[in-house]
């Protein structure tokens, strides 16, 4: 085939399929992370389209396919050592990726707020002073965490 497009087709796992979302046409140059926004935690079918563009038209489907989708927690560690070696130096939580605009406030262990950032990215320790902490991690979408963390030098 010369030309061909191809459209990605993606439903809940129902049978029949029920289409919520169709993606754009995608040109196979163009595939990538960026094309695609996450999908919620849960059961899904795929196929794909392909359509050839100009002289004879033709379009052929694959078959479906099906996948899950694990729903995406975020997981905290309770200590970290900010001495420069490379390993634990900064407080970060698993699975912020999946988590945009996750709000963090880090609190000294009278109450009072020493660090707070409105969309955290697993940046803050380095300058942290060794005792003990509370943290309260707010995401967008979610359920809030608390816990303590022991800054260890």
């Amino acid at each position: 085939w010369n030309n061909p497009t191809y459209t990605v087709q993606i439903s809940p796992e129902f049978t029949p399929p029920v289409f919520t979302t169709t993606s754009p046409v995608i040109n196979t140059t163009l595939l990538g992370d960026s094309l695609v926004k996450p999908l919620e935690a849960g059961k899904y079918l795929v196929r794909v389209i392909s359509d050839q563009v100009g002289g004879a038209q033709k379009r052929t489907y694959s078959n479906w396919a099906g996948f899950e989708v694990p729903v995406r927690q975020l997981k905290t560690y309770n200590v970290i050592t900010p001495n420069g070696a490379g390993a634990n130096d900064l407080f970060e939580i698993d699975g912020l990726k999946f988590w945009p605009r996750t709000k963090l406030t880090i609190y000294n262990r009278w109450g009072q707020a020493v660090y707070k950032s409105e969309d955290y990215q697993n940046d803050w320790g380095t300058d942290a002073s060794e005792g003990t902490y509370f943290y309260l991690v707010e995401p967008s979408n979610g359920k809030n965490l608390q816990g303590v963390l022991k800054v260890v030098k």
